[in-house]
């Protein structure tokens, strides 16, 4: 039986014992992003991958090879790998005692690279924020682009999103997501774009400065979710418990710092209709991280306008948005471990592990990558990210 996007107690069982195997599974979307055919069985055996990284905008990333039996994935107009055609990639276990399998959807993909070299066709594809970036090189201004104060965040994606690609299709049929909270802001100041930048340029700007995420989600539907004012997630509840004592699925826990992309301080200025300043200086001096500015002293973001900074609370309230996502990036552990689908970015993990003096501390997955049949999960101890002991105006 065949189980989506849904787990049991049968399943966290078959995670944690031996008797699994790992599994990918490919489907050809039409332009309504109905599904068309499954290419999987096609697919060479363990060529696919699958990387996903929290970010703003694009977040994941696939690639695999494929055997063009009987030309039937010849690269043309007719190829599933051909311009703005759109695959549906899900991961999943298999039970080998009962044939039962767990499928979880990770995304809708589109095309940016295509190799052949003789009856193996190379497959690059990115999620669909793609579609809105240099990543594939559609939605480019030819001209510059305007969008006019008093748009609400609602109408304003989801407008940009109907609008027709030129072949008579919109550039997402799927309507977004808008978090109830932040969908009737209006936009306080008119935006230009230069020719040459993509709508995904000015999503992303629009997204910061509203305080939001935006990212494509497993479902392919594009989302606009607005962040807890602090950023805190100490109450979030573990998805997952590791044990690399116990824990058959966990393989190993790797200390990995980036160390040139933690900043610990950050300037953010905005202005009113009037033209009236504001500006704020975060400060992080979180006494738990191993960054804090009194252990390591400044580590300087360059100073950043935020669009929508008519006020001083609107101001501060990016600041702090900005340094927690710069500090998620770059402050990270990673962990080794069988295939475990359920898994997604932005979920919080508990980890014991007495090798490396860790007793049931909690984490925040910032990247997944899978490779045959095992992941690689990038890790941000939540005990470091930031507090905002000072606040400078």
């Amino acid at each position: 039986m065949d189980f989506y996007d849904y787990y049991d107690t049968n399943y966290i069982s078959l995670v944690k014992g031996e008797g699994k195997r790992p599994l990918t599974k490919i489907e050809v979307l039409d332009q309504n992003e109905h599904i068309l055919y499954d290419i999987t069985d096609d697919v060479v055996v363990d060529s696919d991958s699958l990387s996903i990284t929290y970010a703003q905008g694009v977040q994941g990333k696939i690639s695999f090879d494929i055997v063009n039996i009987d030309n039937k994935y010849d690269i043309g107009e007719d190829s599933p790998f051909w311009f703005n055609n759109k695959l549906k990639f899900y991961k999943g276990i298999e039970d080998a005692a009962t044939g039962n399998r767990y499928w979880f959807s990770k995304g809708v993909y589109v095309t940016t690279d295509v190799h052949t070299n003789d009856v193996i066709i190379s497959v690059d594809a990115v999620d669909k924020f793609g579609l809105l970036t240099s990543d594939t090189g559609a939605a480019c201004f030819e001209t510059t682009a305007e969008v006019y104060a008093g748009y609400s965040i609602q109408d304003f994606f989801t407008d940009v999103l109907a609008q027709d690609k030129g072949n008579g299709t919109p550039t997402d049929p799927k309507t977004p997501i808008i978090d109830f909270n932040t969908r009737d802001i209006t936009i306080g100041e008119e935006i230009a774009s230069t020719s040459g930048s993509y709508v995904g340029d000015i999503f992303i700007d629009v997204a910061n400065s509203v305080r939001c995420r935006i990212y494509y989600n497993n479902f392919g539907r594009l989302v606009v979710q607005k962040t807890d004012s602090d950023f805190s997630y100490s109450t979030k509840a573990p998805i997952w418990v590791f044990n690399d004592e116990t824990d058959k699925e966990f393989i190993s826990f790797d200390l990995d710092y980036n160390f040139s992309d933690v900043k610990n301080r950050i300037t953010v200025w905005g202005e009113d209709f009037d033209g009236k300043p504001y500006v704020t200086t975060i400060v992080d001096d979180n006494p738990k991280s191993p960054v804090r500015v009194s252990k390591v002293g400044y580590r300087v973001e360059n100073t950043v306008e935020d669009m929508f900074g008519y006020n001083q609370s609107n101001v501060n309230s990016f600041a702090k948005m900005y340094l927690q996502m710069k500090t998620i990036v770059g402050l990270s552990v990673s962990a080794s471990c069988t295939t475990i689908p359920n898994l997604n970015v932005e979920d919080v993990v508990e980890i014991h592990s007495k090798k490396h003096n860790i007793n049931g501390e909690r984490f925040l997955i910032s990247g997944i990558n899978y490779n045959g049949s095992e992941m690689k999960l990038s890790l941000t101890n939540v005990d470091y990210l930031p507090q905002y002991e000072e606040l400078q105006k």
